[in-house]
């Protein structure tokens, strides 16, 4: 059960990310931005899955938590870390050289 709610939680993060990247730039960034999403999730989980089936023996932790679901646990705070990096904070705004419009007083 837990394993699947994670699954949905990077499923409505992938699908956030590519719906944000594809408002602001396009079909591309939107495909590489859920690409990245589940790449890192595939990548992290491989790691974390192989540390917890050498710590954890049991395949049950408890009735409700394997071990496969602390493999998918652990990795939690990094992804949203990321995704909070990635996705959720605004550009910064350009403050490059003026432009023609702007009125300049000597």
């Amino acid at each position: 059960m837990v394993e699947l709610l994670v699954l949905y939680l990077h499923l409505l993060a992938a699908l956030y990310a590519f719906t944000k990247r594809w408002q602001e730039e396009g079909v591309g960034a939107g495909l590489l931005a859920a690409a990245f999403i589940g790449f890192i999730f595939v990548l992290i989980w491989t790691l974390t899955g192989a540390l917890a089936s050498a710590v954890i023996r049991s395949p049950m932790v408890t009735p409700w938590l394997s071990r496969d679901a602390v493999g998918l646990l652990l990795p939690l705070p990094l992804e949203a870390f990321l995704f909070a990096h990635f996705f959720l904070r605004r550009p910064p705004e350009h403050r490059g050289c003026l432009s023609a419009h702007e009125n300049h007083s000597p």
